[in-house]
């Protein structure tokens, strides 16, 4: 199971905080050969507002049928059955640096808050 850093724990809110528990639970184990990372950002990193979607940005080696499909899953489980709204922006290393993209990878690395990071090695 793929667990919230401590890190993460201490700057979110008891909402984000519990929907990135379950967005996480919900990713089998082979999603940390498939992931790199998943950072949240937005405006649920600093407080609860119920009228903006979680936003997750979630870094893969590669795209693959097994991601998208662990990525379906978990966003599923943390929107509780459509009560919650989560936006999860997916990408590979190598399309981080491309044209809107970038610009999100920059507010998610300056504002955001890494939830898990593949160890490496």
């Amino acid at each position: 199971m793929l667990r919230v850093s401590a890190a993460a724990v201490r700057r979110l809110t008891p909402e984000a905080e519990a929907l990135a528990r379950r967005f996480l639970d919900a990713l089998p184990m082979a999603a940390q050969q498939l992931l790199t990372s998943v950072t949240m950002y937005g405006p649920h990193v600093r407080r609860y507002d119920p009228a903006e979607p979680f936003a997750l940005l979630v870094v893969m080696d590669e795209r693959s049928l097994a991601a998208r499909a662990a990525l379906t899953l978990a966003t599923s489980a943390a929107a509780e059955g459509g009560r919650v709204e989560v936006e999860v922006t997916s990408a590979t290393r190598d399309e981080l640096s491309q044209g809107a993209l970038a610009r999100l990878v920059s507010a998610a690395r300056r504002d955001g808050v890494v939830l898990w990071e593949r160890a490496a090695g």
